[in-house]
């Protein structure tokens, strides 16, 4: 998933998401139920799953 789509997920800004990636801002315990709660949404809805989260590529 890139920042920008998880950005939108969340309804954060895409910076706060590359900062979070980057450790230049914390995450809060809010933010880490938030993306639980996002984690178990995309685990039972496979479309919304596909639309948001890119395939891993295969290494052969």
């Amino acid at each position: 998933m890139y920042h920008r789509q998880l950005a939108e997920l969340m309804g954060v800004k895409t910076c706060t998401v590359d900062r979070w990636s980057n450790q230049t801002r914390r995450v809060t315990e809010r933010t880490l139920k938030e993306l639980n709660r996002l984690h178990h949404l995309l685990s039972q809805n496979p479309q919304l799953r596909e639309q948001y989260v890119k395939p891993l590529s295969k290494v052969s």
